[in-house]
């Protein structure tokens, strides 16, 4: 008998309450996944499957889940080869056969009543899109950026909304959401496999638009592990600093390609732009000047897709978004370097003096993408 595992308890499930697909790509995770799958069956809402999507593991992670799914029925194995953490989330969700899916990552965990309080908010109002809050573990390895991520505003939405998509703190993080299947099936909801870093993002500006009905809670209902190991995390270093400029603009593109003709996007456009600045222009000021003009140029570019014509600068009037596009244009061209003197010039117009103090501060712990 293996005695790292617990027998499972009888289950008394209500067939006539939704049923919750969990989906959770594993790699390489074989230290974390016990305790991840534990919190999975401590669950004080019972009726739910938990897709785990083994994304060709080199470790025994897969031994792990298919020991879990053997005891307990709701557990359930897909073993694939290793295609990224996207492709396992697809695979998860192409799988799920419940009314709500959600998502856990195989180093995180939730809390006891995490599918139960998702479940009385579909229950009770019928959403097509629940974000809920985390906490972060150990919360000292919190950046300034995620601490203020943490607890969304609570409110209820429909279609596109620039106060929950930029105003909110409703991004990124994608595993704290809960998805009406109906939904996912309606407006084909997946996960941009083309993206590997910053997927997250582009997930939510994919879905939040489309939804019907969206509700943010301030609840905390998602618990995620910081590791200094995991390549996201270390991404201040100098070494993975242009990829992750590289990384970044292929969230931009992928976003830009996929709101450019929608019918949300004239009211988006200002946010839209501002937005994108501020993901990619605190890390660009830091490259060497020939890629810095490089990159200004791509992102010059890209913005001009935005259709940046007379009538968007007039929107835009004398804003300092307007001023920093210009510098970026200038940048591009080799005329005149942006630096981080003009980023903070914008922060100061924009958000006053402490919330620029709060962004340098976190761009300096290297965690400048939880924009």
């Amino acid at each position: 008998m293996n005695t790292l595992y617990e027998q499972p308890r009888t289950l008394q499930t209500d067939s006539s309450m939704p049923l919750v697909s969990v989906i959770m790509p594993v790699y390489n995770a074989a230290e974390t996944l016990i305790q991840t799958l534990s919190s999975l069956r401590a669950q004080t809402y019972t009726h739910f499957e938990c897709i785990c999507v083994n994304d060709g593991s080199r470790d025994n992670s897969l031994e792990i889940v298919q020991d879990f799914a053997t005891r307990d029925v709701r557990f359930k194995v897909i073993n694939q080869r290793n295609l990224g953490p996207s492709a396992a989330r697809n695979r998860g969700i192409y799988a799920a056969t419940g009314d709500i899916v959600m998502f856990i990552d195989a180093d995180d965990t939730y809390k006891p009543y995490t599918i139960e309080r998702a479940v009385d908010i579909f229950v009770e109002k019928h959403p097509e899109v629940i974000t809920f809050g985390f906490d972060v573990e150990p919360n000292t390895c919190a950046p300034i950026s995620m601490r203020e991520l943490q607890t969304p505003r609570a409110g209820e939405f429909s279609g596109y909304s620039t106060t929950c998509i930029f105003h909110s703190n409703s991004r990124p993080f994608g595993v704290r959401v809960a998805l009406a299947a109906s939904f996912i099936q309606r407006e084909h909801v997946h996960f941009d496999e083309a993206v590997g870093l910053g997927e997250d993002q582009v997930f939510f500006m994919y879905i939040y638009p489309r939804s019907q009905k969206t509700i943010l809670i301030e609840d905390h209902l998602y618990v995620y592990t910081m590791r200094s190991s995991s390549f996201a995390h270390d991404l201040h270093k100098a070494q993975a600093h242009t990829q992750k400029i590289e990384a970044h603009m292929l969230v931009v593109k992928s976003i830009i390609n996929d709101w450019i003709h929608k019918p949300w996007m004239p009211r988006a456009q200002k946010e839209l732009i501002s937005w994108i600045l501020d993901f990619m222009l605190f890390d660009l000021v830091q490259e060497p000047p020939l890629n810095r003009s490089r990159f200004a140029a791509e992102l010059a570019c890209l913005l001009d897709r935005i259709q940046m014509s007379a009538s968007t600068f007039g929107f835009l009037g004398f804003a300092p978004e307007r001023q920093l596009l210009q510098k970026l244009r200038a940048c591009a061209q080799g005329i005149r370097m942006l630096s981080s003197k003009d980023l903070v010039v914008l922060y100061v117009k924009r958000r006053g003096v402490m919330a620029c103090v709060r962004r340098v501060l976190a761009h300096l712990q290297g965690h400048s993408s939880y924009s």
